[in-house]
């Protein structure tokens, strides 16, 4: 009778073990499915939490991390989680869990039974090195439900219950470990993204920068050489910008920049690409319009400059535009010098104009 009892035993803990088994490879797969919803430890543990308690019938969850704590249920307050965090750290690295009564007596008060009931703590790592500990809190006294059998509901851990706790720690150590290497994709490439913004922005204007227009026009040509569209560049330069600077200071000239880079902005359409060229020079890329719309563009955009009073102290701001158009075969430095002696020959002939590089020539 007792053979035959004791084989029974031995296979309801069987039985309850490959159970708890099967709920973690389900849980498994719902974190898998969700990890990407998960920024940190916190919201792990509160997706999860309640079902840990329940798989491991605990009132409690911790997760003492190498940085924060995270609990659900009832657990200690975080001054005593803190003492017993200590304590496991001083622990042998052979050890993967620890029970209530293998602490040091000092945290027999920290930690009454009575109110937080046998605790164990199971050693999360990740190749091999611990990232925390998962700490479970149960009743001391027993459960005393109907249908519950002594296995499930006994007052201390039964060694297939450790094994149990190994298994989710495991589950957990992969998943925090997940969570924080997207966590540092995601900084990574946000830091990529604003370096790459950096990198191809004008700092006091916000429009590109020399850098991104050369590489812009270049791709622009390349289109127009494939499809056979019109492509032109327009040069400007803010007339007697000298004179402000010297007249109103380099914060006054700073202020006029920004105002030209507002109203061109403003003026041109959403598919044209524009930046500051350098200094006081501007630059305007334009595609699939005809050479009288691209002039038309620029004076229209020569004389909103004029007419529109700048707000700093620097009073009338004009500007002078060389209009140049590419033709097959040219290279776009060859285009940059057809459009900037066009603007020069607009300064000549009395600033606030624009001349188009073929009446230039």
């Amino acid at each position: 009778m007792l053979n035959i009892a004791g084989q029974r035993l031995r296979y309801l803990k069987s039985l309850r073990y490959e159970h708890h088994r099967e709920q973690l490879k389900t849980k498994r797969r719902l974190i898998v499915n969700e990890i990407r919803q998960m920024r940190d430890a916190n919201e792990l543990v509160r997706r999860h939490g309640d079902h840990w308690l329940s798989l491991m019938h605990a009132q409690g969850v911790a997760l003492l991390l190498n940085d924060r704590q995270v609990v659900r249920g009832i657990t200690p307050p975080a001054g005593a989680l803190s003492q017993l965090k200590s304590a496991l750290a001083a622990m042998r690295r052979t050890r993967r869990t620890i029970t209530f009564s293998e602490l040091p007596a000092s945290l027999s008060a920290t930690l009454p039974r009575s109110r937080y009931g046998d605790l164990l703590a199971v050693r999360m790592t990740v190749n091999k090195v611990t990232i925390g500990w998962l700490v479970l809190f149960r009743p001391h006294e027993p459960s005393h439900c109907p249908e519950s059998d002594t296995i499930s509901h006994h007052a201390g851990w039964l060694a297939i219950e450790a094994h149990i706790a190994q298994d989710l720690a495991d589950d957990i150590g992969v998943a925090l470990a997940v969570i924080d290497i997207m966590h540092a994709n995601r900084k990574l490439i946000s830091t990529n993204d604003r370096w790459k913004r950096l990198a191809h922005r004008d700092p006091l204007t916000g429009c590109w920068n020399r850098y991104r227009l050369d590489t812009a026009l270049s791709e622009a040509i390349a289109q127009s050489a494939h499809a056979g569209d019109p492509l032109f560049l327009l040069l400007m330069d803010i007339d007697d910008f000298k004179s402000i600077n010297d007249q109103h200071g380099h914060s006054v000239g700073d202020d006029v920049i920004v105002h030209v880079a507002g109203l061109i902005k403003r003026r041109l359409r959403q598919q044209d690409s524009w930046g500051r060229w350098g200094g006081e020079e501007f630059m305007v890329i334009i595609s699939q319009v005809t050479p009288e719309q691209a002039l038309k563009m620029a004076e229209r955009l020569c004389n909103d400059i004029a007419r529109t009073s700048c707000p700093s102290q620097a009073g009338r701001i004009t500007i002078s535009i060389g209009v140049a158009r590419w033709h097959p075969g040219m290279g776009h430095r060859q285009l940059i010098e057809l459009a900037d002696d066009a603007m020069y020959q607009a300064k000549r002939a009395g600033k606030n104009r624009v001349v188009s590089a073929k009446s230039a020539t």
